[in-house]
């Protein structure tokens, strides 16, 4: 299995295609279960997904205190060990924040930055409440049953429910615990000004957790492009796969890292 070192760390990631690379960044405990369905962009990408640190197949290592800030660095180890020059970060739902810490830090390394139901706060009381439940299951040692409610709510195939809920049963229960606990007070609006990669959001019209967020992009980042998927809810990469993934094949022709590939601009959603 492909591993790279970040500090003393090994870190599990899988690697697929050629072209621009597209890193994924899942929420806690996922890993690169949670994206399965955007291998097929490898026909046009070079598409790596990871299990962070102390999740699923990677080692536990050296924990900061916030392990938000020390994310980043296990993408920037990620990026040199792939070689890349530049990479597109796609963050999902919570791996947005550690993300946008990237954009921030390392602008020379980032193409553009796509944020899939993501946020840079918790603001909603429901995105608050799914938190908590987080940080309670790690107390309560119910690691297993929230696997398996997340694996529910983001696939019916009983085979990728399987590796998802595997992954979050064999993730470091005071990992976990200091992920949401981290996130759950983090505030990331700060840094926007200073991001100036392209910057596209995409959200579901349905999203009850965060697309109230697409206020706080839109006000600091006024350059950024905006994309609702209608009928859908927070689930993007598994329950609208295939509009997600047209929606970042167009952007990467927008911003000139995919070309002579002939993509109807009817496959970027409306924005709002």
């Amino acid at each position: 299995m492909p591993y790279f070192v970040s500090g003393n760390t090994s870190i599990y990631y899988e690697t697929r295609g050629e072209g621009p690379v597209l890193i994924f960044v899942s929420p806690p405990g996922m890993g690169c279960a949670a994206f399965e369905q955007q291998h097929s962009l490898a026909e046009e990408f070079q598409v790596v997904t990871f299990d962070p640190r102390g999740n699923g197949r990677s080692e536990r290592g050296d924990i900061s205190e916030s392990i938000i800030e020390q994310w980043p660095e296990d993408i920037y180890a990620l990026v040199s060990h792939l070689e890349a020059e530049q990479v597109i970060l796609c963050g999902y739902s919570y791996g947005g924040l550690p993300s946008q810490l990237f954009a921030y830090r390392y602008p020379e390394k980032t193409a553009a930055l796509v944020m899939i139901s993501s946020f840079p706060r918790v603001r909603t009381w429901m995105l608050a409440g799914k938190f908590q439940l987080g940080i309670w299951s790690t107390y309560e040692n119910l690691i297993g049953t929230i696997g398996k409610a997340l694996a529910f709510s983001h696939t019916s195939d009983q085979e990728q429910q399987n590796r998802i809920d595997w992954n979050i049963e064999n993730s470091s229960p005071d990992i976990l615990e200091r992920m949401y606990l981290n996130g759950r007070h983090h505030d990331n609006r700060n840094i926007f000004p200073e991001i100036t990669c392209p910057v596209l959001t995409i959200f579901g019209s349905n999203d009850v957790f965060v697309k109230r967020n697409q206020h706080d992009f839109q006000e600091l980042l006024p350059d950024m492009r905006n994309v609702h998927i209608y009928g859908k809810a927070h689930q993007l990469p598994t329950r609208a796969a295939d509009e997600m993934n047209a929606i970042i094949r167009s952007f990467g022709m927008e911003i000139g890292l995919l070309r002579n590939r002939n993509i109807s601009s009817s496959d970027l959603a409306e924005s709002r």
